[in-house]
């Protein structure tokens, strides 16, 4: 009993280590219980009698763990029921270890259909026949493939490596019996499901407002240009240069209906006029959308220079008594329905604040989200917020 303790709190303490360095949900969510059967096959030395297939038994294969991340587990498994050893003797033996699993084709939100992940461990092996109980290594695959949020048909190829004495014959101090096993069968996820990733930071207003004098000193006033390398981030943010252009016309305060069309002919101010009064029906936005890119599987921005463009919308908000439409999105290609439907209200949740925090009265912000969508190429460009402006 002390070992099987030893084995269990080594697992959790490889796993949490393990862990450390990425987004982790909370301690109940993504456990797993899996159970399998198949077929197992003892080799040893020496060798003995009868081949491979003539050393087949029923296998049991039932394990506990929980993943830390998409991509770390750590699990407590038992491997049992009975092997041939090299005299062809029945036997019953248990196996119990404690393994690190990684899986190499995880998602960010752990709902990727298909599952390949190697695994490695150590722990007791027991043979009822002779009273063996020696330390053994555990290593294999394990495929998974995904049939709900919370079932996995899951097949696993796995080896288990002890000392060669025991089965009896043999060394007591060199590796060479072995144990190759088959299974298959199901795992199901207990407690919370899927992925949350860390909290994105609280942003430091004042800190975005000293980036954002910095700038403006430097830049006299000009609406700045993010540049990045992905196509998608590279927001010139010409919709708001076009606003603040429009907003600053000298013949128009922005607010009435009329301009002054002294200097325009009469067909070019009737055009002007009912431009405007569309405008002021709340039937057409003003300017261009500004768009608000964020990494993958969060409600975090892809650059903090975004933060000097909130800045700048929640002036013109506030000086011209804007209405903000705030739509926020997802990439449909990566996550379920359900995760990209939660994603994109917490974008347009999280502009929403900053404009707030930026001194834009709630009343003059409307939100909506459009969950999944793959309306841009990258895919990666339709994870956004999208702001445009209307009339109050």
């Amino acid at each position: 009993m002390k070992k099987t303790m030893i084995l269990m709190a080594a697992c959790l303490v490889a796993g949490t280590a393990a862990a450390q360095d990425s987004p982790v949900d909370d301690w109940g969510a993504n456990w797993f219980l899996s159970a399998k059967g198949g077929v197992s096959a003892f080799i040893g030395k020496p060798v003995g009698h009868g081949d491979l297939f003539d050393r087949e038994k029923p296998l049991l294969n039932v394990s506990v763990g929980k993943w830390f991340t998409p991509h770390v587990a750590g699990r407590l498994a038992f491997q049992g029921l009975q092997l041939k050893d090299a005299n062809m003797v029945s036997c019953n033996y248990q196996n119990l270890h404690v393994d690190f699993l990684y899986n190499l084709t995880a998602h960010s939100d752990g709902m990727q259909k298909w599952d390949i992940i190697p695994y490695a461990g150590c722990g007791l092996i027991h043979n009822s026949y002779n009273g063996q109980k020696p330390f053994a290594i555990s290593y294999g695959l394990i495929g998974r493939y995904r049939l709900s949020e919370r079932l996995h048909l899951s097949g696993e190829l796995g080896a288990t490596t002890t000392w060669q004495n025991f089965d009896g014959q043999g060394a007591s101090d060199k590796l060479g019996d072995h144990l190759l096993q088959a299974s298959i069968g199901l795992s199901v996820t207990i407690g919370k499901v899927g992925w949350k990733k860390s909290r994105v930071h609280e942003v430091d207003l004042n800190q975005v407002n000293r980036y954002y004098d910095s700038w403006q000193n430097q830049n006299k006033g000009t609406v700045p240009s993010v540049q990045s390398t992905a196509a998608h981030e590279r927001n010139n943010y010409s919709g708001l240069n076009s606003l603040r252009k429009r907003l600053a016309n000298k013949d128009w305060d922005g607010i009435s209906d009329t301009i002054n069309v002294d200097s325009l002919a009469d067909s070019t101010a009737i055009a002007a006029n009912k431009y405007l009064h569309i405008l002021k029906s709340g039937k057409k936005y003003i300017g261009a959308p500004i768009y608000f890119f964020f990494k993958i599987g969060t409600h975090e921005l892809t650059e903090n220079a975004q933060f000097i463009n909130i800045k700048e919308v929640s002036e013109v908000i506030k000086k011209y008594g804007l209405q903000a439409r705030i739509i926020g999105a997802a990439d449909s290609e990566t996550g379920t329905p359900e995760i990209n439907e939660r994603l994109s209200v917490e974008r347009a949740d999280y502009i929403a604040g900053l404009l707030k925090a930026h001194g834009v009265d709630e009343t003059h912000i409307q939100k909506k989200h459009r969950g999944g969508i793959d309306s841009y190429e990258p895919l990666n460009g339709n994870r956004n917020t999208c702001v445009v402006l209307y009339f109050k």
